[in-house]
Formats: structure tokens, C-alpha cells, sequence
């Protein structure tokens, strides 16, 4: 038995919420303002060297 908080309680029969995630993506673009770091990333072009 898991408590939460004051007075409540679950038992491990009330945790089974299970959630997925997933992101789909041509192009995504990061910027990280502390620094001004950018960086781009796509799944259908290629990289040159």
C-alpha cells in the first residue's frame, strides 16, 4: 500500500495508468538563448561534411 497523502491511500491495484509520448518531426530547430546555441535537425536531408 502507497500513501499519498494524508489520508489517502492506493494499493497497486489503482497504479496501472500507463502513458506514451511521441513526437513526429520533418524539421525541428533547438535554440538555447543562455549561450545563443542553435542547432537544426530534419529527417530527409543530408548531412554534409
Amino acid at each position: 500500500m502507497l500513501k499519498i497523502a494524508k489520508g489517502v491511500k492506493l494499493t497497486s491495484l489503482q497504479i496501472n495508468h500507463v502513458e506514451s509520448v511521441s513526437l513526429n518531426y520533418e524539421k525541428i530547430t533547438w535554440h538555447y538563448v543562455d549561450g545563443n546555441v542553435q542547432f537544426a535537425d530534419a529527417w530527409n536531408e543530408r548531412q554534409t561534411i
